[in-house]
């Protein structure tokens, strides 16, 4: 690659260029990090929040500790981490021609998107409900 290949006004081209043609194999930042390494990162993290978030808080609820470090919108935002990550893991780049790219989703990006933000509104309230009924104030 040329010096030319790589000034801002090339990456400004090659945008206007995608965003005219989404089927045209264009060099465009966005796409090019949602790959394996990023669903491996947002799996990693949600693998985390699920750990310090739900798991160790409900183990010490069982264990009666005096009180549990719970934060409500840690375990809402869990269900849309896994959501995201493992279709990123799976498929790398190509999720993104099934997901739409990252500035412009498609059917099916919003569709997973809104279905992972209502389970994790579910999924908040279990987990809370199962803290209350471990007779903790959350």
């Amino acid at each position: 690659m040329t010096d030319q290949d790589k000034s801002p006004d090339s990456f400004a081209r090659a945008m206007e260029e995608r965003a005219r043609d989404p089927s045209k194999r264009a060099s465009s930042l966005p796409d090019d990090l949602a790959g394996r390494p990023v669903g491996l990162l947002l799996l990693l993290l949600g693998v985390g929040l699920l750990m310090f978030f739900t798991y160790v808080p409900i183990i010490q609820a069982q264990e009666q500790a005096p009180s549990v470090a719970f934060n409500l919108k840690w375990v809402f935002i869990q269900p849309l981490l896994f959501a995201l990550g493992i279709p990123y893991t799976v498929f790398g780049g190509a999720a993104s021609k099934v997901l739409g790219p990252t500035y412009k989703p498609s059917v099916w990006g919003v569709l997973l998107i809104i279905s992972s933000l209502v389970a994790g509104f579910f999924y908040a309230n279990h987990v809370q409900a199962t803290l209350q009924a471990l007779g903790y104030q959350v």
